[in-house]
Formats: C-alpha cells, sequence, structure tokens
C-alpha cells in the first residue's frame, strides 16, 4: 500500500470515529486498537481519552497492548467508565511493563476499591515514567490507601501528581499520609479534598515540605470532572506530535 493510500485508509478511520455510537462497545475497542495503529505511525497520538464510554474490564487486554506497543502516547484518560479492580488488575500488566512510556493516566470514577491497590503500588514503584495518576472519586477506602503509601514511600516512586479526592478516606490513614510527605521527594501535588480527614488535615499541613502544594479541604468539590462531556469528539491538532483522540458521551 502505498503512502497515500495508507494515509486515505487512516483518514477513513478518524471519520468512522467521529462517527461511533455510545455507550462503546468491547468489540468496537478491539476493533478501534488494531485500526489506532496506522494512527499512531502517522499522526504520532500523545493522548487518549475516553470519558463515559460504556466500557468495563473486557476492554482492558486491549488497553494493555495499546499502552506497550505505542510509545508515542504519553495521556490515557478512562474516567467514568466501570473498568473495577478486575480491568486495572489487566491494566497494571501494561503499566509494569518495561515498554510503556506513559506519563499521565485517568481513572477518575472506574468503580475501584481497596483491591486493586497492590496492583498499582506496584505500578509506581516499577513504572519510571508514570508521572501523574488520577484515583480520584473511588472508594479505596482507608485500607487501599495503605497500599498505595507502600508504594509512595519507596525510593523508585517517581510519581509527581496524586489525585484522591472523594476517595473515602479518614483520619485513620493519617499516619500513612504523613509518612509520604516526609519522605516521598518527587511528589509535587497531592490532592485529598472531599475526605473526612478531620483534625488529620491540620497534622499534614503541618509536615508538608515547600515543594508540595497539598489540598485537603473537605468541602472541595470538583463537579466539572463528574459532569459528563456533551458530544463526542475527535481531535487531531495541525501539529502532529500533540494529536489527541476524545471519545467522550453524554
Amino acid at each position: 500500500m502505498g503512502a497515500s493510500e495508507a494515509s486515505e485508509e487512516n483518514i477513513a478511520v478518524f471519520e468512522s470515529f467521529r462517527s461511533c455510537s455510545f455507550p462503546l462497545t468491547e468489540e468496537y475497542i478491539h476493533g478501534a486498537e488494531s485500526s489506532l495503529s496506522g494512527l499512531f505511525e502517522q499522526f504520532q497520538i500523545k493522548e487518549l481519552q475516553f470519558h463515559w464510554c460504556g466500557l468495563t474490564s473486557s476492554c482492558c487486554d486491549d488497553l494493555c497492548s495499546v499502552i506497550t506497543t505505542h510509545h508515542s502516547l504519553t495521556t490515557l484518560d478512562l474516567s467514568h467508565n466501570a473498568l473495577g479492580d478486575s480491568g486495572i488488575h489487566l491494566l497494571c500488566e501494561g503499566l509494569r511493563h518495561p515498554t510503556c512510556a506513559l506519563q499521565e493516566l485517568g481513572l477518575l470514577g472506574c468503580g475501584l476499591t481497596s483491591s486493586c491497590c497492590d496492583d498499582l503500588r506496584s505500578v509506581i514503584t516499577t513504572n519510571r515514567s508514570l508521572t501523574s495518576l488520577d484515583l480520584s472519586h473511588n472508594a479505596l477506602e482507608d485500607s487501599g490507601i495503605h497500599l498505595l503509601c507502600e508504594g509512595l514511600r519507596q525510593p523508585t516512586c517517581t510519581l509527581q501528581k496524586l489525585s484522591l479526592w472523594n476517595c473515602a478516606l479518614t483520619s485513620s490513614c493519617c499516619d500513612d499520609l504523613c509518612s509520604v510527605i516526609t519522605t516521598n521527594r518527587s511528589l509535587t501535588r497531592l490532592d485529598l479534598s472531599c475526605n473526612d480527614l478531620q483534625d488529620c488535615a491540620e497534622k499534614l499541613e503541618m509536615c508538608v515540605r515547600p515543594t508540595l502544594e497539598l489540598l485537603v479541604n473537605p468541602a472541595i468539590y470538583h463537579l466539572q470532572a463528574l459532569l459528563p462531556v456533551v458530544m463526542a469528539e475527535l481531535t487531531i491538532k495541525s501539529d502532529t506530535s500533540t494529536s489527541v483522540v476524545k471519545f467522550c458521551q453524554q
């Protein structure tokens, strides 16, 4: 196939994505995984966003293949999809792979619990490219944070931004969080808003270092992150080094 034919085929793929219906099925994602290969080669896609797309754990094998194969991809946002702990278990296999170059991962509102936190702990201690992780609006609870903090305290952790707002945390996880704040030197932003930390919030603020932005206000609600985007959108910017593909639904 010639270069012009390949280009035309990729444009056709774009149009098929643009006209997709919601919720996206696992079969659609499986087909998209193979179709996206050509798009990655031509446009060097850096960011994929799947918001409110009705995805489940069944598509995570294909997503795992995407993040281990396409090194241009640095941002993957799967927020508001019912991936569950089983889906994250599969995704973490890819995140631990040495070829994974992902830097930002969004898992806001994905139906996660403390059961997936051991997998996430292993990721943040082994993946040296991941710098931003959003786990907000998931019921991780204190037991899940305990496991995450074990990873955050490790010197191999390179995470810079961690969002844990509205994760059902209480003052019982205070010691773990304090130990992370005092030992971890890579974190520059930690969002613990909208959790019932009570007196723990003051303790955390007392031990925070100047280079760390700490958010602990229990009244802060990130309403925009909870609202579904109005329409499906696929965007390819003129600069191919910053190409973005977005899938959203009302």
